[in-house]
């Protein structure tokens, strides 16, 4: 009897346990909270295809970031060779080099049976990229620490080998659990390897953090743009201010909220997760500058993330720089890029210290340089005409006040002279009333006076400073010019009734008694302009020397002309012709065109008055 009572307790023990023992496994089989359902194969090429034509759309309205979106989720769901170098040109458009190098090697390696064509033309790309695109390696850092760059985690150490980098400034970020996190701005140029020695220092203040998701969801928590865990999820920080968001699946997530830990307390942060329909990317400059969204402190440097529909504020400051605020309405399934460019701050004493402000005075001596004097004599050489290169000097002083950024205004005072010859020029001699001689003429003209007027500059750099000048003044010169020629008079009947023959003779030069009567000098004046471009080397703390070039454009208030009021006696044996014009008569020959343009390559120094 006692065998038999405790047979039928252990049958009705199993009939108690067999039901919770089968749904054991049905339990087990269930989704965590917030993960994602497991989706049926065709769905999820369904979905990719969606995707993937969205993101064609985008990418035929040169909307490269929202293109981009759409061409990594189908990528995510279902790899094919063309949403991934469709993503690889976006990539390479939006100029973040390095993830599109990455695209383009992923093209290469993924689909071997990629088209010849298109083969060669993903190879060329990844090389041009490769120019672009440089490395950071960080050292001293120990394992299970997470390296952000621009805002973006690349990884946990100890990482494969160096990071690749889009040349530039970067943002870097280290951070570990119970020490202090790790920044810098690293400057990289394309094809370098930029060496980072990393100081993980032991908070020595801190607090805890408990970060829960309102409906209990398991989704990754972020902090300070770092991957720390899972919902829920408590950990230790430093005081002060944090970044916290959730990540989780098909875009379900939270917008940055800020959390402030006490030293030696917990705070807890609630947040209730939603999906993002919408995504942000940040890119400020500098590169390291500060960044809040909707007034919340995202950290220095690129951030791109998602975010609900809607208006938005972005922030960004940074020392030295005036603070920039702007105002923007996501909508949904938009992609953006917002690139916020800081002024400088006149006013800062970063840039007081780094520019200080100074009486500057420069001399600089220039060769002079023209194709033509233009007019009626240098532009008007012709067939059988030949011309020389006009050319000359100056000699100019600059002198004036820069401000702290570098920008300065002053004013110049300049020589200059200018000279250019014709030699065979057609030219006709026009005695009064009578037939015209005909004949080759030569002029030697010279361009010479002050010149005065006022700049602006901006001066940037110290031990090799580039400045760019913009002068503009008035110039008073002189145009001279002195012309000799040979004529040939036709035959006439004189009026004693015998006929001079064909007669060449010469004006100016050894045989004409009268050589001045062949030179004219007329004082004009001149707008001149003066863009200018130069390259300096520093010699201590005020001396400068440099090397630039200036073009100058001379504008004429008045054309110089011949006056052929002041015209010659014709000079053969008897005179009998009298006086003579040159040209058409009743016109006047312009000396120069209404504008001449110089081009003067200069050696300068400088010399600074630094209070």
């Amino acid at each position: 009897m006692a065998r038999g009572a405790r047979f039928r307790r252990w049958c009705w023990l199993l009939a108690l346990l067999l039901p919770l023992w089968l749904a054991a496994p049905a339990r087990a089989q269930q989704p965590a909270p917030g993960a994602p359902p497991a989706a049926d194969p065709d769905a999820r090429r369904e979905e990719a295809r969606t995707r993937f034509q969205r993101g064609v759309t985008f990418f035929e309205a040169s909307a490269w970031d929202a293109a981009l979106a759409e061409f990594l989720r189908s990528r995510e769901l279902f790899p094919t060779r063309s949403a991934t170098k469709n993503a690889a040109v976006c990539l390479r458009k939006l100029k973040r080099h390095d993830e599109a190098l990455d695209a383009y090697q992923s093209l290469l390696r993924e689909f071997p049976d990629l088209p010849a064509e298109d083969r060669a033309a993903a190879e060329k790309a990844a090389e041009e990229l490769a120019a672009l695109v440089g490395t950071i390696e960080l050292r001293g850092v120990r394992s299970g620490a997470t390296v952000v760059v621009d805002g973006r985690t690349r990884g946990v150490t100890p990482l494969p080998g160096p990071l690749r980098v889009s040349a530039g400034t970067r943002a870097v970020r280290v951070h570990r659990e119970g020490t202090s996190p790790f920044e810098a701005r690293v400057d990289v140029a394309g094809g370098q390897t930029r060496v980072v020695e990393v100081q993980l220092l032991a908070l020595t203040a801190s607090g805890r953090l408990h970060v829960d998701e309102a409906e209990e969801r398991r989704l990754e928590v972020l902090v300070d743009n770092v991957v720390v865990g899972t919902t829920p999820w408590t950990g230790t920080v430093g005081v002060g201010a944090h970044t916290v968001h959730l990540r989780g699946p098909d875009d379900v997530g939270t917008p940055p909220a800020s959390a402030r830990v006490g030293n030696d307390e917990t705070a807890r942060l609630t947040l209730l997760a939603r999906r993002l329909e919408s995504g942000l990317r940040i890119e400020p400059s500098p590169a390291g500058a500060q960044v809040a969204l909707d007034g919340v402190p995202l950290g220095r440097g690129v951030w791109d993330g998602k975010l609900p529909s809607g208006p938005h504020q972005v922030e960004v400051a940074e020392e030295g720089f005036l603070p920039s605020s702007r105002s923007l309405t996501l909508a949904a399934g938009e992609h953006r890029v917002v690139e916020v460019a800081l002024g400088r701050d006149p006013a800062s004493p970063l840039w007081r210290d780094r520019y200080p402000p100074r009486v500057v005075v420069d001399l600089d001596a220039a060769l002079l340089l023209t194709p033509s004097f233009g007019g009626d004599v240098a532009g008007g050489c012709g067939a059988g005409c030949s011309r020389s290169i006009g050319a000359g000097a100056s000699a100019t002083l600059h002198a004036g006040y820069q401000f702290p950024l570098g920008l300065g205004l002053g004013v110049h005072a300049g020589w200059m002279v200018a000279a250019q010859s014709t030699t065979d020029r057609a030219e006709s001699l026009r005695p009064i009333g009578l037939p015209a001689h005909v004949g080759r003429a030569n002029d030697a003209l010279r361009l010479t006076g002050p010149l005065i007027g006022a700049d602006a500059w901006m001066h940037l750099g110290r031990r090799f400073p580039v400045l760019a000048r913009l002068g503009a003044g008035l110039a008073w010169l002189s145009l001279r010019d002195g012309r000799t020629g040979t004529f040939t008079a036709p035959a006439r009947e004189l009026p004693d009734g015998s006929t001079r023959p064909e007669t060449s003779y010469t004006l100016g030069g050894g045989l004409d008694p009268r050589p001045a009567a062949l030179v004219e000098e007329h004082g004009t004046a001149w707008a001149a302009v003066s863009p200018e471009l130069r390259a300096g080397y520093r010699i201590g703390d005020r001396v400068e020397l440099s090397f630039g070039v200036r073009t100058t454009f001379l504008i004429a208030l008045a054309d110089p002309e011949w006056q052929n009021e002041a015209s010659l006696r014709v000079p053969p044996p008897d005179g009998s012709d009298g006086r003579a014009i040159f040209g058409s008569a009743g016109s006047r020959q312009s000396l120069t065109g209404g504008v001449v343009f110089l081009v003067a390559p200069s050696l300068g120094l400088r010399y600074d008055f630094t209070p």
